[in-house]
């Protein structure tokens, strides 16, 4: 439910209403209230005893508006942080609830820099994050995702299974291994007999380089599938014993655009199949060398259904992996 609905904006511009965060133990002297201003903006106030603006500088945002206010008649200084993006009430509702967690159950001495360091971590995730992914790039993420826990983790081991994930980084390989590459796409599994390649450059690879084409089928299911959150999350425990590894693949997850500051629950996801093609010499595929120099960024449709000379099966794949590992 979203708080904000139940409180109507002041009539007067100086003014601003507010109800109080409920259902939330805070430390002694603080309280956080949920507040909307004449223009009808929204946000929260976090108010504690402890005034300390003069030492401590709050994060800007592109989309937030973040200062210190003196409350006369509560006679204490508040945070206040109000949301200037009306495409982001989702968002900001989440980073919202996290911030009251993140203060909950602790010291009121320390309460400022808890602010600070959350907003600061919000700022980072914003900075990758600014919109919820798209369904079509949910699917391609659990694709990728699937291929980094299922195959890769098995047999490279947490930290040189996510060092090898090299998608989010900017690379034009999915993953990569030495001068092995593996290229992960994600279709409708039996209902759909292709993959879309984006580029002329993506099934391409020089002599001495391999090149392994992975295709997922993922469709939603809403009565038996997962959501996308859910997915993070077992991936994530996959890789919770080794702290460096989990550090690492959770910035991958920024890069990639993922934020658990969105919720995902509205749809759910189940893996279907995995194939797999070894991208030889033969393999049909558009290269820069095929085309004219005045045509670039070129994407087209791969049939499948006629390339059951260039697959593998997982048994190969993983043999291939273990192969190259050192």
């Amino acid at each position: 439910m979203n708080p904000w609905d139940g409180i109507p904006a002041p009539q007067n511009k100086q003014d601003v209403n507010s109800i109080l965060f409920s259902d939330v133990e805070f430390p002694d002297g603080v309280s956080i209230e949920w507040i909307k201003l004449y223009d009808s903006s929204v946000g929260i106030s976090v108010f504690f005893n402890e005034y300390r603006g003069d030492l401590i500088t709050l994060p800007s945002f592109k989309v937030l508006d973040v200062g210190f206010r003196r409350h006369a008649r509560k006679n204490k200084t508040c945070v206040q942080i109000v949301l200037r993006d009306d495409d982001m009430h989702e968002l900001f509702f989440r980073l919202c609830l996290d911030l009251a967690d993140s203060i909950a159950g602790g010291a009121q001495s320390n309460v400022l820099h808890r602010i600070v360091d959350r907003l600061e971590e919000w700022k980072r995730l914003l900075s990758v994050a600014q919109k919820k992914l798209s369904k079509r790039q949910q699917k391609g993420l659990i694709g990728e995702l699937a291929f980094l826990k299922e195959i890769l983790l098995v047999e490279m081991g947490p930290l040189a299974a996510a060092k090898a994930w090299t998608g989010p980084t900017g690379s034009s390989r999915d993953f990569t291994k030495g001068l092995t590459f593996f290229e992960v796409k994600s279709n409708r599994g039996a209902q759909e007999r292709s993959v879309i390649i984006s580029s002329e450059n993506q099934l391409t690879t020089s002599a001495e380089e391999e090149l392994f084409l992975c295709v997922i089928g993922i469709n939603e299911d809403p009565m038996n599938g997962l959501s996308l959150d859910s997915i993070v999350e077992d991936v994530r425990d996959a890789f919770v014993q080794d702290p460096q590894a989990l550090a690492y693949l959770n910035n991958l997850l920024t890069l990639a655009g993922y934020s658990d500051l969105f919720d995902y629950s509205d749809t759910k996801w189940v893996k279907e199949s995995f194939r797999y093609y070894y991208v030889d010499v033969g393999f049909p595929k558009i290269v820069p060398s095929s085309i004219p120099v005045e045509i670039s960024e070129v994407s087209y449709r791969l049939d499948l259904s006629h390339l059951d000379e260039y697959e593998l099966d997982e048994a190969a794949i993983r043999a291939r992996i273990d192969a190259k590992h050192v």
